[in-house]
């Protein structure tokens, strides 16, 4: 009898395949931590081994392990969700495999809940990522349960586990995103190639996001009105259902129309020769797409705003991203016209979002003293 062997799988958890004896191939799923695979494997050979005369049974549908809900749940949503988020579950299965991958999916309790949630916090994780962390796990399990593995009584009981509270002392209280000062942008655009400059400052005019703005293109921008509107197909939130409408005010169709000739591509297109700098620059964009990603976008505000730190333009502490030019955004937006005009602006669906972008304008308060005495 030949032995099956264990590999690495490509999803990145390892497995054994065998074939049934109608001929179909089946992989066995070990987990994704390779010394409990090694275990794992062990006692699939000696189980092997000792029945060698009877196939192998597909196993009872109550015997299916976290290893293997997961890897479904994965491949259910794969395509759903951008890479970032889709990497964020794949981060919530790796802690829930990593301790109890091998564990009857059935047999998963408050009790094995908290113990998840304690190594979380005593690997010092902040609070919202611990909180992100115990949401993606009940969904696991929300799976489970619509695949008849559990019960209801027993998925209701996971999802009865609280969050962590913001006034825990075990974790890490949130870390509260500052809007940048107009001031500090300033003096750190000459550090900037020509067309981050101009995203910059579109960004920092509308809140939108950094991969909206990198996907500008004139296909999606009504330039009927005075106010152009920009109604982008691809979004954060366009899975739900969502429509999102930006506005482009006088300042950012000033800078748009520079590139009004482009009509056929993005916008913000780092192959345009005109918008290079150096021969360097030149190089750098010849192999890249037709327009900026969110991570390169991100990248050459980090290194022009290093650059300004190291002339003295700012200091240290006036560090920024280009996350904080959405926060400064929404700032503005709060203090001048309310909380629903910035909650529009930077396209939440949930008001309490928006409150953590938007810190509220103390100077009406203040107004509101002087005046009553």
């Amino acid at each position: 009898m030949r032995i099956p062997k264990m590999f690495a799988h490509a999803r990145g958890y390892f497995c054994v395949r065998t074939t049934d004896p109608d001929g179909k191939r089946r992989d066995h799923i070990l987990g994704y931590d390779k010394k409990q695979a090694g275990l794992a494997y062990k006692q699939f050979v000696s189980d092997l081994c000792q029945k060698p005369e009877k196939p192998k049974q597909p196993r009872s549908i109550v015997s299916v392990s976290i290893d293997e809900i997961v890897v479904r749940y994965l491949e259910s949503i794969r395509g759903m969700y951008k890479y970032r988020s889709f990497g964020d579950y794949e981060q919530a299965g790796r802690v829930l495999c990593r301790r109890y991958g091998s564990l009857s999916v059935s047999g998963f309790n408050i009790v094995c809940f908290q113990n998840l949630i304690m190594d979380m916090i005593n690997k010092k994780w902040a609070l919202r990522t611990i909180n992100v962390r115990i949401g993606f796990i009940k969904k696991f399990f929300k799976y489970a349960l619509d695949c008849e593995l559990i019960t209801a009584e027993r998925y209701f009981q996971i999802k009865s586990v609280e969050r962590i509270r913001s006034n825990d002392p075990r974790v890490k209280p949130e870390r509260v995103v500052p809007p940048v000062e107009v001031d500090v942008v300033q003096r750190t655009l000459p550090y900037f190639s020509p067309m981050i400059i101009d995203m910059v400052t579109v960004q920092l005019h509308t809140g939108m996001r950094a991969g909206e703005l990198c996907r500008l293109n004139w296909g999606e921008v009504d330039r009927s009105g005075s106010i152009w509107m920009y109604r982008p197909k691809k979004h954060k939130t366009a899975s739900k259902g969502k429509k999102r409408a930006v506005p482009l005010g006088p300042v950012c169709q000033a800078v748009l129309e520079r590139y009004l000739k482009y009509t056929d591509e993005y916008v913000f297109n780092p192959q345009n020769i005109e918008w290079r700098t150096s021969v360097t620059l030149e190089a750098r964009t010849t192999n890249h797409k037709t327009c900026y990603d969110m991570f390169r976008y991100t990248r050459e505000i980090r290194r022009g705003v290093e650059s300004a730190i190291q002339s003295g333009a700012i200091t240290e502490d006036e560090r920024w991203t280009s996350h904080q030019l959405r926060h400064r955004a929404g700032t503005d937006a709060r203090a001048k016209f309310g909380i629903d005009a910035a909650q529009l602006l930077l396209g939440h669906s949930d008001v309490k979002t928006t409150e953590r972008y938007a810190i509220p304008d103390e100077s009406k308060m203040i107004a509101f003293a002087k005046t009553m005495g």
